[in-house]
Protein backbone atom coordinates (compact mmCIF):
# COMPACT_ATOMS: atom_id res chain seq x y z
CA UNK A 1 0.00 0.00 0.00
CA UNK A 2 1.39 3.42 -0.96
CA UNK A 3 0.93 6.36 1.38
CA UNK A 4 1.10 9.87 -0.01
CA UNK A 5 2.32 12.23 2.69
CA UNK A 6 2.40 15.59 0.86
CA UNK A 7 0.80 16.84 -2.33
CA UNK A 8 1.64 14.39 -5.10
CA UNK A 9 1.50 14.98 -8.83
CA UNK A 10 0.60 11.38 -9.53
CA UNK A 11 -1.07 8.50 -7.74
CA UNK A 12 0.48 5.93 -10.05
CA UNK A 13 3.16 3.61 -8.80
CA UNK A 14 6.60 4.95 -9.61
CA UNK A 15 8.73 2.38 -11.37
CA UNK A 16 11.15 2.36 -14.26
CA UNK A 17 8.64 0.39 -16.31
CA UNK A 18 5.56 2.56 -15.76
CA UNK A 19 4.59 5.98 -17.06
CA UNK A 20 8.10 7.05 -18.14
CA UNK A 21 9.73 7.15 -14.69
CA UNK A 22 13.49 6.50 -14.53
CA UNK A 23 15.50 5.43 -11.46
CA UNK A 24 18.34 7.94 -10.89
CA UNK A 25 19.63 6.98 -7.41
CA UNK A 26 19.21 4.21 -4.87
CA UNK A 27 20.58 3.51 -1.40
CA UNK A 28 20.04 0.83 1.21
CA UNK A 29 21.27 0.05 4.72
CA UNK A 30 20.55 -2.57 7.38
CA UNK A 31 20.97 -1.49 11.02
CA UNK A 32 19.19 -0.28 14.13
CA UNK A 33 17.98 3.25 13.25
CA UNK A 34 19.35 2.91 9.71
CA UNK A 35 20.19 6.14 7.90
CA UNK A 36 20.38 6.40 4.12
CA UNK A 37 21.24 9.33 1.85
CA UNK A 38 20.68 9.44 -1.90
CA UNK A 39 21.56 12.15 -4.42
CA UNK A 40 21.56 12.55 -8.20
CA UNK A 41 21.30 15.08 -11.00
CA UNK A 42 18.11 15.02 -13.03
CA UNK A 43 18.46 16.51 -16.54
CA UNK A 44 15.37 18.40 -17.78
CA UNK A 45 12.97 16.90 -15.21
CA UNK A 46 9.23 17.35 -15.40
CA UNK A 47 8.75 15.49 -12.09
CA UNK A 48 10.83 13.94 -9.31
CA UNK A 49 9.70 11.34 -6.76
CA UNK A 50 11.11 9.54 -3.72
CA UNK A 51 10.16 5.96 -2.84
CA UNK A 52 10.99 4.72 0.68
CA UNK A 53 10.58 1.14 1.88
CA UNK A 54 11.52 -0.70 5.05
CA UNK A 55 11.95 -4.32 6.00
CA UNK A 56 10.17 -5.14 8.20
CA UNK A 57 7.48 -2.94 6.65
CA UNK A 58 5.23 -0.34 8.27
CA UNK A 59 7.93 1.52 10.18
CA UNK A 60 8.20 5.26 10.69
CA UNK A 61 10.90 7.01 8.67
CA UNK A 62 12.06 10.61 9.18
CA UNK A 63 12.78 12.06 5.72
CA UNK A 64 14.42 15.28 4.55
CA UNK A 65 14.74 16.30 0.91
CA UNK A 66 16.13 19.11 -1.26
CA UNK A 67 15.76 19.97 -4.96
CA UNK A 68 17.92 22.70 -6.51
CA UNK A 69 17.16 23.52 -10.14
CA UNK A 70 18.98 25.82 -12.52
CA UNK A 71 17.84 27.50 -15.70
CA UNK A 72 19.94 30.23 -17.25
CA UNK A 73 22.43 30.25 -14.39
CA UNK A 74 19.86 31.14 -11.73
CA UNK A 75 19.40 28.35 -9.14
CA UNK A 76 16.29 27.99 -7.01
CA UNK A 77 15.72 25.48 -4.21
CA UNK A 78 12.79 23.73 -2.57
CA UNK A 79 13.18 21.50 0.46
CA UNK A 80 11.16 19.83 3.12
CA UNK A 81 10.95 17.14 5.73
CA UNK A 82 8.27 14.78 6.90
CA UNK A 83 7.57 11.68 8.94
CA UNK A 84 6.35 8.80 6.75
CA UNK A 85 5.07 5.32 7.42
CA UNK A 86 7.02 3.07 5.02
CA UNK A 87 6.40 2.12 2.32
CA UNK A 88 5.79 5.59 0.95
CA UNK A 89 5.89 7.36 -2.39
CA UNK A 90 6.35 11.12 -2.42
CA UNK A 91 6.55 13.60 -5.29
CA UNK A 92 9.14 16.29 -4.60
CA UNK A 93 8.22 19.81 -5.70
CA UNK A 94 10.37 21.37 -8.40
CA UNK A 95 11.26 25.02 -7.61
CA UNK A 96 10.63 26.17 -11.19
CA UNK A 97 8.85 24.81 -14.28
CA UNK A 98 10.94 23.30 -17.08
CA UNK A 99 14.37 23.50 -15.41
CA UNK A 100 17.55 22.70 -17.34
CA UNK A 101 18.73 20.35 -14.58
CA UNK A 102 18.13 19.69 -10.90
CA UNK A 103 20.30 18.38 -8.09
CA UNK A 104 18.07 16.12 -5.98
CA UNK A 105 18.95 14.73 -2.55
CA UNK A 106 17.13 12.96 0.26
CA UNK A 107 18.06 11.57 3.65
CA UNK A 108 16.05 9.12 5.71
CA UNK A 109 16.30 7.61 9.18
CA UNK A 110 14.41 4.48 10.20
CA UNK A 111 12.68 4.75 13.60
CA UNK A 112 13.49 1.10 14.45
CA UNK A 113 15.70 -1.69 13.21
CA UNK A 114 15.83 -3.34 9.82
CA UNK A 115 16.56 -2.38 6.24
CA UNK A 116 15.84 1.08 4.87
CA UNK A 117 15.76 1.55 1.09
CA UNK A 118 15.42 4.89 -0.69
CA UNK A 119 15.04 5.41 -4.45
CA UNK A 120 14.89 8.65 -6.46
CA UNK A 121 12.97 8.68 -9.76
CA UNK A 122 12.55 11.31 -12.44
CA UNK A 123 10.46 12.00 -15.51
CA UNK A 124 12.35 13.83 -18.22
CA UNK A 125 11.07 16.38 -20.75
CA UNK A 126 10.65 14.87 -24.20
CA UNK A 127 9.90 11.37 -22.88
CA UNK A 128 6.47 9.82 -22.38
Amino acid sequence: MLTLVLVATTAASVSAASAGWKLIASGQKYALWSTVSVAATAPRPTAVALRVTSDPPRQDVHIGWRVTCETGGRPRTTSGSYLAHAPTLQSLRLPRPKPGSCAVSAHGELAGGGTLTMRLYTKTAGRP
